[in-house]
């Protein structure tokens, strides 16, 4: 949001000022003039309202401090359609701050549909605004945390209750830096945990991240102990600790010994009607992914009170991205489509996720002790989990199925609880919903946080009778000869929406962001570096550099920058690994822009180049580069849609 300075201030608090003397004078010459505002009770309403208005052309912004952030910057949509709203959270404090989420996804608002949204502060001594966790005031090594940026239908005070449970979205803010650990990052469903300053050290134990249901554990020590998260709050520090980050739940601050410090951890991001969430009514959470909430719609009743209705929002193709943002919480919102509710831009895309009655997720072990493992499987449409109501059964094959009852309980964040079977060979969960339904979304948690732990053979198949099948996700095409892919699950889980395309099939024309398989924060983007553009992973900030348009030409793939026009290339037509991939005028006619495109079966896809090397990445640089084939995660891509 552009600030003014001083001179500019006070030229615009002088032309209000004659602005609203000029109203008021035509207030008192007609007073007896009824309003033409729908269901406006009064000419001053009016004015308010137009007032508000003045602000809708700034659809972009950001913290900026002071009583223009305290209630919520109000936006009032000026036309019924679908709108995509874009939010990040804040970063915690000191140079080693966790940093903020970003969560996007689209909702249908209605002409004068009021939404509020309240903005992070990043992280500094004392708390910061919208739920970052205190840090300490005496000591220069203890930071708070990030607060987080959300999205609500009522306004009102940051921390009043009614107003933290009409959040319908929310990027969770990162934890602070504690006496040189890092603070967690601002999470998906979970926060990142804080580290502590000596990582062998048993005490303090860490921080742990923001969840669903509640707030994350504070860290211990044997000097002094933070708090723990909350709703809405990040966990308070104090004189040698750390404050945890905001989030629909807070992390928790850290704890500290005589010689060992650490950092708080990151809260929790939240997107109403999205697999994994569990939203909070009237004090509790419940096992549910949606509510009703309260909205206001621009009507005023005869004394000039808000009228408000129930509503259920539905938020189409959440994205949840952790860790992305060092700064100050902001937001994006902007009209995508002006089709009607019930016609949400893209949907339909994946037409395996229409009349599905059963789901069925198969692996063949894992890298630990090739058991299979399931915490939770979702089914969404129109925001509510389909695989959570009643009537809904489980079963399993090629084994016992222990606990089978947690894999549809409506909770992924509680890892203590996990479905299983054992033994050697193919190992296989049925979930019977209770009618075929279109869904929005399916989304498959094994068994998230074990780093050494990688799944082997997995798949996802859905029916509408139990008989005949359709494949969702198929075994990797690219593994290693022990058959594994080497990707360790997340908390974000395994997820397939309708807005996709079919990921066993060709990618569709259209202008993508590139995600590696190697980060869940990192996208491929162009930057220019001694007037030549190259291309190279750096951190998602959905800026159109990192934007890429995808096409077919002669029967190959062109991946064009959206923001230089310029086309990937191998500088380099020399067939060896380790050429660096830059961007050039696009040219049909230049072989070294032809790219072809192939999936693995399992949501990735390789690129390669006309030489037939693969595209990937340096780690240690993260430029992009041409490499021989190793079947390594950094040679594997995601393409998520940009736009609508």
């Amino acid at each position: 949001m552009k600030k003014l300075d001083n001179r500019g201030f006070a030229i615009s608090t002088l032309l209000y000022g004659l602005m609203i003397m000029s109203l008021l004078i035509v207030l008192a010459l007609i007073s007896n003039l009824g309003t033409n505002r729908k269901s406006t009770s009064t000419f001053v309403d009016k004015i308010e309202d137009e007032l508000n208005r003045l602000n809708l052309t700034n659809t972009g912004g950001e913290y900026g401090g002071g009583e223009a952030d305290k209630n919520g910057h109000e936006f009032i949509a000026t036309s019924a359609g679908w709108y995509k709203i874009e939010l990040w959270g804040a970063g915690g404090g000191g140079n080693k701050g966790g940093r903020g989420a970003y969560v996007s996804g689209i909702i249908y608002l209605e002409e004068n549909d009021h939404l509020y949204f309240y903005y992070g502060e990043k992280g500094g001594k004392t708390k910061a605004f919208n739920g970052g966790g205190t840090g300490s005031t005496q000591n220069s090594n203890y930071f708070a945390g990030g607060g987080a940026t959300d999205v609500r239908l009522i306004s009102g005070e940051w921390n009043e209750e009614s107003s933290l449970e009409s959040r319908i979205m929310v990027a969770a803010g990162g934890g602070g830096t504690g006496y040189g650990a890092s603070g967690g990052f601002g999470g998906t469903l979970v926060g990142g945990n804080g580290a502590i300053s000596s990582p062998s050290a048993s005490d303090p134990t860490i921080s742990y991240g923001g969840l669903q249901s509640a707030g994350g554990k504070n860290g211990e020590g044997s000097n002094e102990s933070g708090e723990a998260g909350s709703f809405g709050t990040g966990g308070a520090g104090g004189k040698y600790l750390a404050g945890g980050g905001g989030g629909y739940y807070g992390g928790g601050a850290s704890g500290v010994t005589s010689t060992v410090g650490g950092g708080g951890a990151g809260g929790s991001s939240f997107i109403a009607g999205f697999a994994g969430v569990q939203v909070r009514n009237d004090g509790e959470a419940v096992k549910q992914t949606s509510k009703e909430f309260t909205i206001h719609r621009g009507q005023y009743d005869e004394n000039g009170e808000l009228v408000t209705e129930q509503y259920t929002p539905v938020i189409y193709n959440g994205i949840m991205i952790p860790n992305v943002n060092s700064d100050v919480g902001k937001s994006q919102i902007t009209k995508v489509s002006g089709n009607d509710i019930s016609n949400p831009p893209r949907k339909g895309s994946n037409a395996k996720l229409k009349e599905v009655k059963y789901i069925r997720d198969c692996v063949d072990g894992n890298t630990v002790d090739n058991n299979g493992y399931w915490l939770e499987i979702q089914a969404i449409k129109d925001g509510k989990n389909l695989a959570a109501q009643e009537g809904v059964t489980v079963s399993g094959t090629g084994g016992t199925l222990e606990e089978g009852s947690v894999i549809i309980d409506g909770v992924m964040d509680d890892t203590s609880s996990v479905a299983s079977i054992s033994g050697g060979g193919q190992k296989c969960v049925q979930v019977q919903l209770t009618s075929a339904e279109d869904l929005d979304e399916i989304a498959v948690w094994h068994q998230y946080g074990k780093s050494n732990m990688s799944f082997k053979g997995h798949t996802l198949s859905v029916s509408t009778d139990g008989s005949n099948w359709r494949v969702v996700r198929d075994k990797s095409t690219d593994t290693n000869s022990a058959g594994v892919v080497n990707e360790v699950e997340s908390a974000s889980g395994i997820r397939y929406n309708t807005f996709h395309g079919d990921s066993l099939g060709e990618i569709p024309e259209g202008n993508y962001y590139i995600f590696s398989a190697n980060s869940d924060n990192m996208v491929l983007s162009s930057y220019t570096e001694n007037d030549n553009t190259f291309a190279r992973m750096s951190d998602f900030t959905g800026k159109s550099n990192q934007i890429w348009r995808v096409y077919k030409s002669n029967g190959v793939y062109r991946i064009v920058n959206t923001s230089s026009n310029m086309a990937l290339e191998v500088s380099e037509d020399s067939g060896e690994a380790g050429v660096l991939i830059d961007l050039y005028t696009n040219n049909v006619n230049d072989t070294s822009q032809n790219w072809n495109i192939a999936s693995l079966k399992n949501g990735y896809y390789t690129i390669t180049s006309s030489n037939g090397l693969r595209m990937g990445y340096n780690t240690s640089s993260t430029a992009a580069e041409t490499q021989t084939s190793t079947q390594e995660k950094e040679q594997r891509w995601k393409f998520v849609w940009a736009d609508y």
